[in-house]
């Protein structure tokens, strides 16, 4: 299998994890990997070098620069650059030898690698999946351009693939209701997942001193994705009418801030239970969740079929959560499991009283939690995905 992904460790974003397990598990499930990517950090933290040692060295990765530009001639606007998939082509096609057969697993986005993959599969006659981390025209969110060139490229791509992995059921089919093209393709849903390694080094939760602010953390990137504002404006309201909680709450916010989301956090009425942290390491992070009263999962209705990665993570922790925000991918899985308090927005006296609950809460079934934990499991979940390769490979190929 070639597997085209723009970001790759030692680089550290949240579209990192999907690709690297699915390249360490892939010799466990039968298949030889290798990865085409985008370049490496000129400096790597800490974080990205331990990310780049737990790829097993039987792993090949190829790196290709960034496409800086001017262009002296128009091309096609994508979503991750033309150029950038020019280069991902040729550089997986060079790792390609004549006659040999297998899969290309094209990871997105930036969706710039699914055009790669369709260039690549139109090459080489070989099996085409694309695997949508997110989504692409259709995405709710306004930082990926949904023009008639990315509508039209995608369309594209989904008339050569094979199979089309997508990251939550929701997410299947709806894509499904808006690409009638998809008929034709392979469809499955691998989830995102989890490290149990994260946590080995952690404690078990430890109850908070009782005298102590009761403490609600959200850890993760603020802005675009998950913008902070209708929270902000509810817990204002609790606060306003809940004198007392000002002095027995605090709102720590760990890890990146956008200009807009850092905007509203500076004008809210109540800066002393504000705690803003920069981003820790993963080790780090789980940690803190397990140090403190709740976790805030912000839950949008642009987010109804998303899953976010820290979702996996704030279950494992054991740590009660604050699901701001009905329904939904998520919201359905923390109500389902019992993790948690959901509370509508614009709710502000359920805000408040879900707050003071949380030294309370009682917890998800402990064995319920565990057999879902151990379905996301990373390792798991590639396992899935080669399962579906397995299948596609065995499958006969589509005419044309």
């Amino acid at each position: 299998m070639v597997l085209i992904t723009w970001e790759f460790p030692p680089q550290v974003t949240g579209g990192v994890y999907r690709p690297l397990s699915f390249a360490r598990h892939a010799a466990a499930c039968g298949w030889r990997v290798e990865v085409v990517c985008g370049p490496s950090p000129a400096q790597p933290g800490q974080a990205g070098r331990y990310l780049a040692g737990l790829l097993p060295d039987s792993v090949p990765v190829h790196r290709v620069k960034a496409d800086t530009g001017p262009h002296p001639w128009l091309l096609p606007r994508i979503d991750g650059g033309i150029v950038n998939a020019l280069s991902l082509y040729e550089a997986a096609a060079a790792r390609i030898t004549p006659g040999e057969s297998g899969v290309i697993l094209a990871s997105g986005p930036p969706f710039a690698n699914f055009v790669a993959g369709l260039w690549l599969a139109r090459r080489t006659g070989w099996r085409l999946a694309l695997d949508y981390r997110d989504e692409w025209t259709e995405t709710p969110f306004t930082f990926v351009d949904k023009t008639g060139a990315n509508r039209h490229w995608e369309t594209l791509c989904l008339e050569r693939a094979d199979l089309v992995i997508h990251t939550t059921p929701s997410q299947m089919a709806h894509a499904r209701g808006r690409f009638p093209v998809l008929a034709h393709s392979r469809q499955a849903v691998v989830y995102n997942g989890w490290e149990p390694g994260d946590f080995a080094d952690v404690p078990a939760n430890t109850r908070p001193d009782g005298a102590a602010p009761i403490t609600l953390a959200y850890l993760g990137n603020l802005g675009a994705m998950a913008a902070p504002d209708a929270f902000l404006d509810t817990l204002a309201a609790a606060l306003a009418g809940r004198p007392e909680l000002r002095t027995r709450l605090r709102l720590r916010l760990v890890g990146h801030k956008r200009p807009e989301a850092l905007r509203k956090l500076r004008a809210f009425p109540y800066p002393e239970v504000i705690e803003m942290m920069d981003p820790v390491p993963k080790t780090e992070a789980c940690r803190m969740m397990r140090e403190i009263d709740g976790l805030l999962l912000l839950n949008p209705i642009g987010l109804r079929r998303y899953i976010q990665g820290k979702l996996y993570e704030y279950i494992a922790s054991g740590t009660p959560i604050v699901v701001f925000g009905v329904g939904g991918e998520m919201g359905d899985i923390v109500d389902s499991l019992g993790a948690g308090i959901t509370v509508a927005e614009g709710d502000a006296a359920p805000l408040a009283n879900a707050l003071e609950a949380l030294r309370d809460f009682s917890g998800a079934d402990p064995d319920r939690r565990a057999r879902w934990l151990a379905s996301r499991e990373r390792s798991v979940l590639a396992g899935s995905l080669y399962g579906e390769l397995d299948a596609l490979i065995d499958a006969p190929a589509r005419a044309g």
